[in-house]
């Protein structure tokens, strides 16, 4: 429950660990209802090591663009001046 609510360094330090691999092995089970696909695109083109940029040529699919301008206009609006 905490590395879900608060992450997995947090989940760590409550456990006593010095490392969060113990803890994502033995202590963590993932949430199934995720659908890591999306997730592992991401990895495969954004990795700091061999990036993957063919999802990056892609033209953006019909919509997309205008959806991407009204997420921008909302991050503006948090903006703290």
């Amino acid at each position: 429950m905490i590395a879900r609510a608060i992450g997995t360094d947090a989940a760590a330090a409550f456990l006593g660990h010095t490392s969060t691999v113990i803890t994502e092995g033995h202590y963590i089970e993932c949430d199934r209802s995720i659908d890591p696909a999306p997730a592992a695109q991401l990895e495969r083109t954004l990795r700091p090591e061999q990036p993957d940029a063919s999802l990056l040529i892609h033209s953006a699919v019909l919509g997309e663009d205008a959806l991407l301008a009204a997420l921008d206009r909302d991050a503006d609006d948090d903006a703290v001046a």
